[in-house]
């Protein structure tokens, strides 16, 4: 099983409107059969840490590249996308974790 992670920089004041945003991307992610897609903002952070983080959990890399692949060939991702530029300090970044159990 993995998590990946977007990790999201966002502009000083925009950081509830990327949070609301990002629930629009959590039903995109949805729709392509994403499982336990969620939203975290930051509380307390090291200094440089992402404000906000959206991740899912997915059973295996190629269901994850798959999923990425129907989200961002869609038309409406790509006008969010082009919108959430405008609210960021910096790129969203993926990480991608096994995790051990």
């Amino acid at each position: 099983m993995y998590v990946s992670r977007l990790t999201f920089h966002t502009t000083p004041g925009k950081t509830q409107e990327v949070e609301q945003e990002l629930l629009q991307l959590m039903r995109m992610v949805r729709r392509a059969g994403g499982v336990q897609p969620r939203v975290l903002r930051s509380h307390l952070a090291s200094p440089g840490a992402p404000d906000v983080v959206f991740e899912q959990e997915v059973a295996d890399l190629e269901t994850l590249t798959t999923q990425i692949t129907q989200v961002t060939e869609r038309e409406d991702f790509q006008q969010w996308s082009s919108h959430m530029s405008g609210l960021l300090t910096q790129s969203p970044k993926r990480e991608v974790y096994r995790m051990v159990e």
